[in-house]
């Protein structure tokens, strides 16, 4: 059957790690498959419409969206039918995020998508990877579209971390979340597959040996929130308090934000990249810290973006 390279795909060993050797063959794990979107180009030019400022285009539901620009049913159907080649499970299917959640075992992901997953050793643990690229059969070309999904497309709104710490009425310090070699951070950095959107011109990263490098791709993350588990969110689970972080908490935190922000003015915000870039102010920028390999500044950087939210400030700018 002849193969296609998936554009995005490629990987590197990374830096310190080590071949222990394949990884087992039985084991069973589950992969994402993100399609590509109908009428793409439409939504190009409405998002383009909106980073202008220009609202006439009017929002839409998530119903109308998903219509609009979900996944098309016949590339649902061809990744069906590329995992039943190969023994593959679907075990989740969403038209509306143009996702296919695949299961399998080791051997079966190896022989669907010609890759080699091995167990590396690295200084901060082991992990399974692999080096190279993704092959799709060429009934696939062009279905799957990358990889690097969702923080980095220009759709999404990218959350970093911080370490904040307060009193019960003010933030006396928020700097970038960065927990050492044996801890977590907040992520960042520049997309390799898509380019830079029109309301990223201009932004540029720092990196830890003072480097000033020019976007040249889509830079993440665009936003930022208390992400430290030192300092994070009060939870119980299973009967038990505890506290827990992570940017996988800031997430919600920023949809939870958005959904008082919409219920409060009646009106939803619709595409809001492009609004909080022209309108930095409505953030409380972090000009401290590093996530390892980025630094901090002041403005958008690679670390926390614009920043973390101001609330009643950013309900009124937006």
């Amino acid at each position: 059957m002849a193969k296609v390279l998936l554009k995005g795909s490629e990987r590197t060993e990374v830096p310190g790690a080590r071949v222990l050797a394949p990884a087992d063959a039985t084991a069973r794990l589950e992969v994402s498959v993100v399609v590509r979107r109908r009428a793409r180009q439409a939504l190009q030019t409405r998002v383009a419409q909106l980073a202008s400022g220009n609202r006439a285009a009017g929002t839409l539901s998530r119903e109308e969206f998903a219509e609009k620009h979900g996944a098309d049913p016949a590339d649902l159907a061809a990744v069906r039918k590329f995992a039943a080649a190969h023994g593959l499970t679907v075990v989740q299917e969403h038209a509306a995020r143009r996702t296919v959640v695949l299961a399998g075992t080791v051997e079966q992901f190896n022989d669907a998508f010609s890759v080699k997953l091995q167990q590396f050793s690295h200084p901060e643990g082991t992990y399974r990877g692999r080096i190279g690229t993704i092959q799709l059969p060429k009934e696939l070309d062009g279905v799957s579209g990358h990889v690097d999904f969702p923080a980095s497309s220009p759709y999404v709104l990218g959350c970093g971390g911080t370490t904040l710490t307060a009193t019960p009425t003010s933030i006396t310090s928020e700097v970038v979340w960065n927990d050492g070699a044996n801890g977590g951070a907040s992520g960042g950095g520049i997309s390799s597959f898509f380019p830079t959107p029109s309301w990223q011109a201009g932004k540029k990263v720092i990196q830890n040996d003072g480097t000033s490098i020019a976007l040249t791709k889509r830079g993440v993350p665009d936003v930022a929130g208390d992400a430290d588990p030192a300092t994070g969110y009060n939870v119980r689970v299973d009967g038990t308090d505890t506290v827990v972080g992570g940017t996988s908490a800031v997430a919600p935190l920023w949809a939870g934000l958005i959904a008082r922000i919409n219920q409060t003015t009646g009106t939803p915000m619709g595409y809001l990249n492009p609004h909080l870039y022209n309108k930095p102010q409505a953030l409380r920028d972090i000009t401290r810290g590093s996530n390892g390999e980025f630094e901090a500044s002041m403005g958008w950087d690679a670390c926390t973006g614009l920043g973390s939210p101001n609330g009643p400030v950013l309900r009124s700018a937006v």
